[in-house]
């Protein structure tokens, strides 16, 4: 996918706060991936293309999840100046798996034409 065509698909998702730019940036290199692995014939380029699209559902199901307890959040904090709880955690647990999930994801679609490219090593 060209650095533009990111830019554009990016600024065109709303949400409630801009830190959902990474859960759609996702989506748009998992859909990348899903369409390049559509056509592969092979078990593995199956799995991948499969893989891909259960990645892009569960990402618009636990985005208003996410959001909800991200709301939520400030209601639990230690005190005014302790801003800490559970809620807070598990957010933060969420996004840190969806960076990984577009490093990933950015990387295979980098990747996915190379002679070395290893579809059964992504399918681990």
């Amino acid at each position: 996918m060209a650095e533009s065509e990111e830019c554009d698909s990016c600024a065109s998702f709303k949400t409630s706060s801009p830190v959902y730019a990474m859960y759609q940036v996702l989506k748009d290199l998992c859909l990348n991936n899903a369409q390049f692995f559509q056509e592969d014939e092979s078990e593995n380029g199956q799995r991948l293309h499969a893989g891909f699209l259960a990645l892009i559902d569960q990402v618009d199901m636990i985005t208003p999840m996410v959001d909800e307890v991200r709301k939520v959040a400030p209601k639990f904090d230690f005190d005014e100046n302790t801003p800490g709880n559970g809620y807070r955690s598990f957010v933060a647990v969420v996004d840190l798996c969806v960076q990984h999930g577009v490093k990933l994801s950015r990387l295979v679609c980098d990747s996915r034409e190379s002679f070395l490219f290893r579809k059964s090593f992504y399918m681990r």
